[in-house]
């Protein structure tokens, strides 16, 4: 499952199941696509605030 947001694919989510051999139900693909959404938010808050606090310590940085 792709980590898709505003930008760049941030990563891939990888599932497999040994029980399964003909895929994975439709309530388990609703549930992966879940994951990955909240997985990517969670990803692109990081990287914002790792950008606003690269950007304030430049124009004013820590003593």
């Amino acid at each position: 499952v792709p980590l898709m947001g505003e930008g760049p694919v941030r990563g891939v989510i990888y599932m497999d199941s040994v029980e399964r051999s003909h895929g994975f139900r439709r309530e388990d693909l609703s549930l992966f696509t879940t994951l990955s959404r909240r997985a990517t938010s969670a990803i692109e808050k990081v990287l914002l605030s790792s950008s606003r606090e690269a950007t304030v310590n430049k124009a004013d940085p820590p003593t």
